[in-house]
């Protein structure tokens, strides 16, 4: 997953944090699950995804999203808003707009 965040080398261990509201739906998305739980929120939707590592992760998708449960879905990460935290926990400073780097 390319992040946009300094101070990192690639293959370097580091903990995501990713807001639900930066995750949308996309069949070749970076991340798969299976949805656990679907909650209806008038014009959105809390998606509660189990991924393969078996953390669950939760999607802010729009009402519209046609997500049920049991359902196997992929998901994209606008990474340019995700924090990074280095194997200390220490937030990771951001790279200038446009500039990203590649931890593998």
């Amino acid at each position: 997953m390319t992040v946009p965040h300094a101070s990192l080398d690639v293959g370097s261990e580091v903990t995501i944090g990713i807001r639900p509201e930066v995750l949308s739906l996309n069949e070749s998305g970076d991340i798969s699950g299976t949805v656990d739980v679907v909650e209806h929120l008038g014009d959105v939707l809390l998606v509660y995804v189990t991924i393969g590592n078996g953390q669950t992760l939760v999607a802010k998708l729009p009402e519209a999203s046609n997500v049920e449960i049991g359902q196997c879905i992929s998901l994209s990460v606008d990474t340019s808003s995700a924090s990074v935290f280095d194997e200390n926990g220490l937030a990771l400073p951001a790279f200038p707009a446009g500039s990203t780097r590649n931890a593998a």
